[in-house]
């Protein structure tokens, strides 16, 4: 038998995203803190969130000029005015969950090491549909929503979602093309396309550098430009969890 690490991943807060010209547009930082909570549409922020319909650089990093053009470009179409889409890149919802205690995701994983490998199945034999969220998928050959054809049939997505709710998985699964050996349970995700934080659990069939890892799962290839990673890597030894035949 040969073990297959579970790289736990725990709270990383990325570098914003925005392009210089909007960051230099921003005004000073005393005007930003004193702006008051936005109003957007509600339909647009959801699909924009972090790890939303809309975050393509989750497929890959190469698609994170688009991410951030989409990210303006729709917005101004949904009536958001240049300031406010500024001021939502360079900060997080309010009402964005609290991440996860480090306890908790490590007692989350210990207690259900089962259905983590249930799913891990699940999402091998769909491989194809590289995100699985709970409202909605990205198909390896398509990324629009809403469409006809998920990716499975609709029971196969109630069960996905079923074990997300169980496993407190609230943005699913996640695969990049930039890791094609990894698949990412994504716990919880704050901020937007833009820049934010995730926190949750990887399994490669690989043994990647931990920290490198993580700075790409952050999708920013400069760790330096993290501007906290509170934990890097930590793995988890367990018995019955990412054991595959060798």
């Amino acid at each position: 038998m040969k073990r297959i690490e579970a790289i736990f991943l725990l709270c990383v807060t990325v570098g914003l995203l925005l392009p210089a010209s909007a960051q230099t547009n921003s005004g000073n930082s005393a005007k930003t803190e004193a702006r008051a909570e936005p109003v957007v549409p509600a339909a647009w922020y959801q699909k924009v969130r972090n790890y939303g319909p809309w975050d393509y650089k989750r497929q890959s990093y190469q698609y994170r000029d688009f991410t951030l053009f989409n990210f303006g470009a729709t917005g101004g179409a949904a009536g958001v005015d240049k300031d406010t889409l500024i001021h939502l890149g360079e900060t997080s919802k309010s009402g964005d969950p609290a991440p996860p205690s480090e306890e908790d995701l490590q007692e989350n994983f210990t207690n259900n090491a089962e259905t983590f490998d249930k799913l891990r199945q699940m999402s091998e034999e769909d491989a194809h549909v590289i995100r699985i969220a709970k409202d909605f998928t990205w198909t390896d050959t398509e990324t629009k929503w809403p469409r006809d054809n998920v990716g499975f049939s609709e029971e196969r997505w109630a069960v996905y979602r079923d074990i997300f709710q169980k496993l407190g998985l609230g943005e699913g699964i996640a695969r990049s093309q930039d890791y094609p050996a990894t698949v990412f349970f994504v716990a919880g995700a704050r901020g937007l396309c833009t820049g934010g934080a995730a926190d949750g659990y990887a399994f490669s069939t690989e043994s990647p550098s931990g920290c490198e890892v993580v700075a790409r799962w952050a999708h920013d290839r400069n760790a330096e430009k993290l501007k906290a990673l509170r934990h890097c890597v930590k793995t988890v030894e367990t018995e019955l969890v990412f054991i595959l035949p060798s």
